[in-house]
């Protein structure tokens, strides 16, 4: 079994596809016409161990690559990836059909990640022996990869997160084992032909549920982990990877918040809150569910929002798109109707908690006059909804963002930007943004906009969640020159 064949039951142990060994997979139905579009394969525990063994045995060779060829290859996929192809078109098509995506969004993620290959690829020869403050005679300081690397992904912008853990840790020199989504896992199969060029091995894509995860979290044969999702999944990852004394990179966040000052231009804010809150149907770690607005332009910035909220809609134009599922939808709904039951209004959506419209399409929901005791005010919501809550002064604008679960972003416009800068010494988050520019208003440069956010966060720093660094002391009295040619070698990182 050579090619992607979505009602095949398979994995990916590059270059070629293989058929899984689960003995219950289940139909994948398009989210917007719950069209059946294939398979979802079920792997187990032998073709877990099958994929480990591999990845083990192209790591030994990757790692020892001249960084040059490393190099090459790194930029050659990242040329793949960005090609008008017929290989992307066919991503494409899957994409669309089971993350109802529409193209423009589908061709932003695989860019993305083009970008991504090609800025860690410039940077897979940075790995060279540098000199080190010692008090020995030499020092040479190197990094070394951990070996075999393993990526859990979330649904949503699942191939754009991929290709960000996925390069960096090509590059730092290791092999990679990739555990997608449940409902993304045929696209990312689809994914994986770029890679058939590598080594046989180095990159692998094993679908599955959550104990597929932790088999391969437990296997000894994995050395690092780098996990993209939900809290609690985040949490059980954590806890696996300190038992076994694991390095892991976890990045689980909420959705973000934002601040709007009584000095701010409340349309601008408006404008980009309502693309925020809603494009992409709300199902991304990117969009904004939580709005705190100074009480002074409340009312003002409520009427704001509610102009630039889209109607639903799949095509291209449209801020919202159907969710993931229909169980996502549920979530939603639960969690908007335990917010009007205690209170909330409701200024945008009614007609769909009454009427669903078909598939898993959701429409834009506003609620105001929010409390604490609701639970969309504490667990994440991914979906079209925006929160925007009333509050007296910046400093408990500033608490509630800091209260939000998980959230990595904080949004804050204001037109003092000394004060803007000293609010956001205050918030906990991981990023602040002050007064970003306006989206672009055509479809095509919005859903590249929603991407270009992440390219903030790449840094040649990500390469040391997949690499050690090692360092070679010589002593003073050095062995003569031709003695010393197996630690020179050794210092490189090439064998005797």
């Amino acid at each position: 079994m050579h090619g992607f064949q979505p009602w095949n039951p398979q994995f990916y142990i590059n270059p070629l596809y293989l058929p899984a060994s689960g003995d219950a997979p289940h139909q994948v139905f398009n989210p917007d016409t719950r069209e059946p579009i294939g398979l979802n394969p079920s792997c187990t525990k032998d073709d877990v161990h099958t994929a480990v063994a591999a990845a083990n045995v192209a790591h030994t060779l990757w790692r020892l690559l001249d960084t040059d060829q490393r190099q090459a290859l790194l930029l050659q996929l990242a040329d793949s990836m960005a090609a008008d192809s017929e290989l992307n078109r066919q991503i494409i098509r899957q994409m669309t059909r089971e993350l109802a995506l529409c193209v423009a969004e589908a061709r932003a993620e695989l860019d993305h990640c083009a970008a991504v290959f090609r800025y860690y690829g410039a940077l897979a020869d940075s790995d060279v022996p540098a000199p080190s403050p010692s008090g020995a005679a030499q020092c040479r300081l190197r990094y070394e990869p951990y070996g075999v690397s393993v990526h859990i992904l979330p649904f949503t912008l699942g191939i754009a997160l991929l290709g960000r853990t996925l390069a960096a840790a090509l590059a730092a020199g290791n092999s990679c084992l990739v555990k997608p989504a449940q409902n993304a896992s045929l696209s990312t199969l689809a994914f994986m032909q770029h890679f058939a060029g590598l080594p046989a091995g180095l990159v692998s894509c094993i679908p599955g549920d959550a104990a597929t995860g932790q088999w391969l979290l437990q296997s000894s044969g994995t050395h690092a982990v780098a996990f993209t999702g939900s809290v609690g999944a985040a949490s059980a990852v954590a806890v696996t990877c300190a038992e076994l004394l694991k390095p892991c990179a976890i990045e689980s966040t909420g959705r973000g918040a934002m601040i709007v000052a009584q000095d701010a231009d409340v349309a601008l804010a408006a404008a980009y809150g309502a693309r925020a809150a809603f494009s992409r149907g709300g199902q991304s770690c990117l969009s904004i569910q939580h709005f705190f607005v100074e009480a002074q332009v409340h009312d003002q910035f409520v009427r704001h929002f509610i102009e630039h909220t889209r109607n639903p809609g799949h095509d291209s134009s449209s801020a919202v798109r159907p969710l993931i599922s229909q169980a996502a939808r549920h979530k939603v709904r639960r969690l908007v109707r335990d917010a009007l039951a205690k209170g909330a209004a409701l200024l945008a959506g009614e007609q769909a908690l009454e009427n669903p419209l078909p598939g898993s399409l959701q429409p834009p929901v506003i609620l105001t006059e929010i409390d604490d005791d609701m639970v969309i005010t504490q667990e994440e919501c991914l979906g079209p909804v925006a929160v925007i809550r009333r509050v007296s002064d910046l400093g408990a604008a500033a608490q509630l963002a800091n209260d939000c679960p998980a959230s990595f972003e904080v949004t804050l416009f204001s037109k003092d930007p000394a004060h803007a800068v000293q609010l956001a010494q205050r918030l906990l988050s991981a990023r602040v943004r002050i007064n970003p520019p306006p989206v672009p208003n055509h479809p095509d440069s919005e859903h590249h906009w929603t991407l270009s956010q992440l390219a903030g966060d790449l840094s040649p720093r990500a390469l040391d969640a997949f690499r050690r660094p090692k360092r070679l002391l010589l002593g003073a009295a050095a062995a003569p020159a031709t003695q010393q040619a197996p630690v020179q070698a050794f210092a490189a990182g090439l064998p005797e």
